[in-house]
């Protein structure tokens, strides 16, 4: 598994903030300009909003949002938790969980708006 250090961490932490402060405005404008009309469900309001760029975009967002998650997280524990043993298995936790929730996301994203 590849280490971290604390300026690659850093530097991601930041690439992730700069991103999803440019992502969610775009988003909250795309919600805003998918046209609704009453007679329209709910499922193909979600198949008209999330277009193939719009899916690739909000996955990467989604991603971002994990990498920033995990390395302040990380960041948490290097700073405090002191026991190696602790921290290897605290670290191997998030790891897992952050896969757990990239897989539920991307099943979000890619199967629910296709689901009608």
């Amino acid at each position: 598994m590849m280490k971290l250090s604390g300026l690659k961490a850093y530097i991601w932490q930041r690439i992730s903030a700069v991103y999803l402060l440019l992502f969610f405005p775009y988003l909250f404008w795309q919600i805003q300009n998918t046209p609704i009309t009453m007679s329209v469900e709910f499922s193909s309001w979600l198949q008209s909003l999330f277009t193939p760029w719009f899916s690739a975009l909000s996955f990467m967002a989604l991603v971002l949002i994990m990498t920033h998650a995990w390395v302040g997280l990380r960041d948490v524990i290097i700073d405090y938790l002191p026991k190696e043993r602790v921290n290897f298995w605290l670290n191997l936790y998030g790891l897992f969980l952050i896969v757990v929730c990239i897989d539920l996301l991307t099943l979000i994203i890619w199967i629910f708006p296709t689901t009608s």
